[in-house]
C-alpha cells in the first residue's frame, strides 16, 4: 500500500483470508472480492514475489475477471486474465514473480481481446505450467472461511458498484504510471460495466422491433390437423430481418461461427424471414429463409465445415447499398439490420431510415457512426 498507493484503496477493500483448505489453494486465489492464500506458500516466498501476487489478485478483482467469464472455456479464460493481469503489473514496474506467464503480444489488450487471440498462439494454450493462483467462480465460491463461518459474498450488482468505486479512486489518485493510463483505460471501463451477454442484447433488440396482432405464416398449430388455417397470434417480433456478415480477412472464423448460430437461434425464435448477406468489399452471397420455413438453417457449411464467401477487403457500405436498390425498385425496407464487422472499412456517410445493429468482436473499431452496438463476448 506505501509503495504502489494508487492500489492502496484496493488492497485495503478486498478481504485477504488464509485459505479454509489449504489443499485447494497451493498458492494464492480469488472469487472476484475474497484474496485467499496458503499459509505454506506466502511464508516460502520472497517479499517480491508477495507483493506480484497480491497485486496480481487484486487486479483480478479490479477488473471483475472472474465476472467477465461468462459462458467462455474456463481455462482458456484464465490464461488469457493472467496474460492481461501480469503484462498491466510489468508495465507498472512490478518484478514479475517466478512462474508468471508472460507473453509480449498482449500488451495493450483486454482480457477479451486475449482470448479471441489466444487460438493463433496454441503453444501458450498446451503449456504445463504451475500457476501462481487459483481463479474461484463467484457462483460457487461460497464456503467457510478460516474461523468456519459461512461466507456470503457480495452480489454482482454489488461487486460491480464496488470495483466502479475503486476505480474511480484509482483514476482520481493522480499516482497511476502515465505510461500505463491508455492499456488499462479499455480494461477499467468493461469491468465497470454490467456483464450482460452479447446474446440477451440482440434478443431484446430483435423482439422489441414489432408487435403483430395477427399473422397468417405460419398457421395457428391448434387447427392445422382439422384442415382449418387460422392466422396465429402474433408475438413481439420483426417480419423481416436482414443480416450482413463481414466475411473479410479480418474476421475469424470461431466468431463467425458463433453469430451465424445465434442467427440460426433468432429466426426460428421469432419465425420470421430472414435475409442473410455475405460481404467483403461486395456483396459476396444472399440467402432468404422464410418465416414458415422452421427448420431451415443458414447453408454455410461444405463438408461439415463452414465455408464464408470473401475473405478479402471491407466496404461495409455493400449492404447499405444493397437494401436502398431494393427500396428504388419498390421493396419495403427491413424491420431492421443487424451488421457483424469489426468496423475496419469503408462506412455509410447517413443512418439509413430502419434500426441498425452492429455486431462487433472485441478489438474492432471504437465507434460506429450510428445504431446501437453490442461487444460479441463466446
Amino acid at each position: 500500500m506505501l509503495q504502489e498507493p494508487y492500489l492502496a484503496s484496493a488492497v485495503a477493500r478486498f478481504p485477504v483470508r488464509a485459505a479454509p483448505v489449504p489443499e485447494r489453494i497451493p498458492t494464492m486465489a480469488t472469487d472476484g472480492y475474497r484474496v485467499l492464500y496458503n499459509e505454506d506458500f506466502v511464508l516460502s516466498r520472497p517479499e517480491a514475489d508477495l507483493r506480484f501476487v497480491l497485486a496480481h489478485e487484486v487486479l483480478h478483482c479490479l477488473f471483475g475477471h472472474m465476472d467477465r467469464r461468462q459462458e467462455r472455456d474456463p481455462r482458456r479464460w484464465n490464461i488469457a486474465a493472467d496474460l492481461a493481469v501480469n503484462g498491466a503489473l510489468v508495465e507498472f514496474g512490478f518484478e514479475a514473480a517466478e512462474g508468471a506467464l508472460l507473453a509480449a503480444w498482449t500488451t495493450g489488450l483486454t482480457v477479451e481481446e486475449i482470448y479471441e487471440g489466444l487460438p493463433s498462439h496454441a503453444h501458450l494454450l498446451e503449456l504445463d505450467v504451475v500457476w501462481l493462483d487459483t481463479h474461484l467462480d463467484p457462483e460457487t465460491a461460497m464456503g467457510p472461511s478460516s474461523d468456519g463461518a459461512l461466507v456470503d459474498l457480495p452480489s454482482p450488482l454489488e461487486r460491480r458498484r464496488l470495483r466502479r468505486q475503486l476505480l474511480d479512486e484509482v483514476a482520481r489518485s493522480g499516482l497511476l504510471p502515465g505510461s500505463v493510463k491508455g492499456l488499462l483505460r479499455e480494461e477499467m471501463r468493461i469491468a465497470a460495466e454490467p456483464q450482460v451477454d452479447w446474446r440477451a442484447h440482440v434478443a431484446r433488440f430483435v423482439s422489441t422491433l414489432r408487435r403483430d396482432d395477427y399473422r397468417m405464416y405460419p398457421f395457428n398449430r391448434k387447427h392445422v390437423w382439422r384442415g382449418i388455417y387460422l392466422p396465429s397470434t402474433g408475438v413481439p417480433a420483426p417480419s423481416h430481418l436482414v443480416t450482413a456478415i463481414d466475411t473479410s480477412g479480418s474476421m475469424s472464423t470461431d466468431m463467425l461461427e458463433k453469430i451465424v448460430a445465434e442467427l440460426d437461434r433468432l429466426r426460428v425464435v421469432t419465425l420470421c424471414r430472414m435475409t442473410v448477406i455475405e460481404f467483403d468489399t461486395t456483396i459476396q452471397r444472399i440467402q432468404e429463409l422464410t418465416a414458415v420455413d422452421e427448420g431451415g438453417r443458414l447453408q454455410l457449411t461444405e463438408n461439415g465445415s463452414f465455408a464464408f464467401h470473401g475473405r478479402g477487403g471491407t466496404d461495409i457500405r455493400a449492404p447499405f447499398e444493397w437494401i436502398a436498390e431494393l427500396a428504388h425498385r419498390g421493396d419495403a425496407l427491413p424491420d431492421a439490420l443487424l451488421v457483424a464487422t469489426d468496423g475496419f472499412g469503408a462506412m455509410p456517410d447517413h443512418a439509413p431510415n430502419y434500426p441498425v445493429m452492429w455486431l462487433t468482436p472485441f478489438g474492432a473499431v471504437e465507434r460506429f457512426p450510428f445504431g446501437e452496438v453490442v461487444r460479441l463476448s463466446a
